[in-house]
């Protein structure tokens, strides 16, 4: 009589294996992990920053977000995944110096701790991210402002041309900008400008290609 044993084993296996093959656990991807704000005491604020909040695995991810701090809000405060939110840095009683705070995002177990710095200056700044998209050109600066002597680096993205990059040299005396964009290859591009607040400056290039071009740069 033939043994039933082989077959028992083959079906203990296959059992086993089917558990294995369950679906994946849906948990939080929240994005970018940290935020920076930049703006000058009494000024009117930086501008509002961009949170996604999307899921790895699949089915539907409700989520709830709060701040640890009263001057940082998140909108909308809940929603389901993926979805985006806008970050609010409020200017408020706060002192000169660089404070810090945390978006907490939670989704059932899961919880996502995003870090916030907020430097709140004596005078307007050109530090941080500007951005400037029109039909044909795309500019994008990244600036650090030490007492008015402005360093960095950028990028131009033109409609059917190599994007180019550069590095930045130049000085601010509010409200007047002037910067000097040395690219990797080709000519240099001066940048002269006025901000019209604390995160718009309204500019002009030449050099480089370039002849009396208007742009808005808009912090970021």
């Amino acid at each position: 009589m033939p043994s039933v044993r082989p077959v028992c084993m083959i079906l203990v296996v296959v059992a086993a294996a089917c558990r294995n093959f369950g679906e994946p656990a849906t948990t939080l991807a929240v994005s970018p992990p940290t935020l920076a704000f930049t703006a000058p005491i009494g000024g009117v604020g930086p501008p509002q920053q961009l949170l996604t909040v999307d899921r790895r695995g699949g089915g539907r991810l409700q989520w709830d977000a709060t701040s640890d701090t009263p001057w940082l809000a998140i909108a909308p405060a809940q929603d389901t995944a993926p979805a985006t939110a806008w970050v609010t840095a409020a200017l408020q009683n706060l002192s000169i110096g660089t404070h810090h705070g945390h978006i907490v995002v939670v989704a059932g177990a899961d919880t996502s701790l995003v870090a916030v710095t907020f430097l709140v200056t004596a005078n307007v700044t050109l530090s941080g991210r500007w951005v400037f998209t029109g039909d044909t050109l795309n500019v994008g600066l990244e600036l650090a402002d030490a007492a008015g002597l402005v360093t960095g680096s950028g990028n131009f993205n033109s409609r059917g041309a190599a994007r180019r990059f550069f590095s930045v040299q130049g000085s601010v005396q509010p409200p007047s900008v002037t910067l000097t964009l040395y690219q990797a290859s080709g000519t240099p591009v001066t940048l002269t400008g006025s901000l019209d607040d604390d995160n718009v400056l309204d500019a002009v290039l030449n050099g480089g290609g370039f002849t009396a071009a208007r742009i808005t740069l808009v912090r970021q």
